[in-house]
C-alpha cells in the first residue's frame, strides 16, 4: 500500500487537531472521601461533612482549589463540588503536595432542637451513609492563584 502525500497530510492534520482536545478534557482520578466532623456552635454542635484528598500540584501555577466530579466505587458520578487546596492562606504550589478539602454539607445544631435528638441523629446517619460512597474524585479544573 503506497501513501500519498495527501493521505499524510490529512492524517497529521487530524491528529494535531485531536490532541489539544485530548488535553483540555484530560482529568486525573484521586482516591477521596468524606469524612465527619464535628463543630462546637452556639447552639449545640454542627455535624459538617468534609469532602478531602492528598493533591499533587503538577501545574506550573499555585493553586487554590480544584474543581472534582464526586464518584462512586463503581465510577458513577455521584456529584461535583470544588475542594480548597490552601494552607494558612496559601496557595498549593507547583509540585507541592496538599490536602484539598470542602464542606460539601453541613447539619445545624439548631435541627436538633426542631427535630429532636433521635431525628437529628437519623438525619445524620442518613447522609454519611450516602456520603461513604464517594470514594474518588475526578479532578477536572483548577482555580490559579494569581
Amino acid at each position: 500500500m503506497k501513501i500519498t502525500s495527501a493521505t499524510f497530510c490529512a492524517a497529521l492534520t487530524a491528529t494535531l487537531m485531536v490532541s489539544p482536545l485530548n488535553a483540555a478534557f484530560s482529568s486525573e482520578i484521586l482516591p477521596c472521601a468524606v469524612r465527619l466532623v464535628f463543630k462546637e456552635a452556639s447552639q449545640g454542635t454542627d455535624v459538617i461533612y468534609l469532602l478531602s484528598m492528598q493533591y499533587k500540584n503538577r501545574t506550573a501555577r499555585p493553586i487554590s482549589a480544584v474543581s472534582t466530579l464526586l464518584m462512586s466505587g463503581t465510577s458513577n458520578v455521584v456529584g461535583n463540588a470544588q475542594a480548597d487546596c490552601t494552607y494558612e492562606g496559601e496557595p498549593l504550589n507547583a509540585g507541592d503536595t496538599g490536602e484539598c478539602s470542602w464542606p460539601i454539607q453541613v447539619v445545624g445544631a439548631k435541627l436538633m432542637s426542631s427535630y429532636g435528638s433521635a431525628a437529628w441523629t437519623d438525619i445524620v446517619n442518613d447522609q454519611l451513609e450516602k456520603f461513604q460512597t464517594i470514594v474518588q474524585c475526578d479532578i477536572v479544573g483548577h482555580r490559579y492563584s494569581n
